[in-house]
């Protein structure tokens, strides 16, 4: 396949797009083809180099946010009916049942994604503030020594160690959940852009 072809293909699978989206993705995958012709490979190579422009739409559209995808999905629907009236009409008169479902789903997407996101903020509280405690614990012990009795000191050094313990016990746990929760918010969002992936 020459790059005319491939760039026609590609435009053919794209076409539900927005045409801002259309001719970004084909100047940008154009590109690429002449920068590969430029390092030496031939024209079909660098091509098949690509891989199948079904393949890269369907990348392309897990990329863009849900409302571009959701936007495309209706105009995609539009354009196939063949009463446009029609569909207008379901549109109007289906609003009181869409417009809350839409609003629905997006309201547990952006709860789910803060809960996720304050869980994190959270876990990484409790660790800076178990370091701050062990920094802070050192420093009072010292003080201790001078103003107040050896014990004193040596427990609130102590205090410290544990605390200082803690937040290196701890480093490593946070750092995996933040990661597992991150990857869980990832595909959920590409779980519910799959539904519009599909059918566009």
């Amino acid at each position: 396949m020459n790059k005319q072809a491939f760039l026609g293909a590609l435009r053919e699978k794209l076409a539900p797009l927005p045409e801002q989206e259309i001719e970004r993705s084909l100047a940008y995958y154009s590109e690429i083809i002449d920068d590969r012709m430029e390092d030496g490979m031939t024209e079909a190579d660098a091509v098949a180099a690509l891989g199948d422009p079904g393949a890269i739409t369907e990348t392309i559209m897990y990329d863009m946010s849900i409302p571009a995808l959701m936007k495309a999905r209706a105009s995609g629907s539009r354009s196939g009916a063949s009463n446009k009236t029609l569909w207008l009409v379901l549109v109007i008169l289906g609003f009181p049942l869409w417009f809350p479902l839409v609003m629905m789903l997006f309201s547990v997407i952006a709860a789910v994604y803060i809960t996720v996101w304050a869980l994190i903020i959270s876990l990484y509280a409790i660790v800076l503030s178990l370091a701050a405690a062990a920094v802070g614990g050192i420093a009072a012990a010292l003080a201790a020594l001078i103003d107040m009795s050896v014990a004193a000191a040596l427990m609130t050094l102590g205090l410290a160690l544990c605390c200082g313990a803690l937040t290196i016990f701890m480093i490593k746990p946070v750092y995996l959940i933040t990661r597992a929760l991150i990857g869980f918010t990832g595909r959920v969002i590409r779980k519910i852009k799959s539904l519009f992936v599909k059918n566009i």
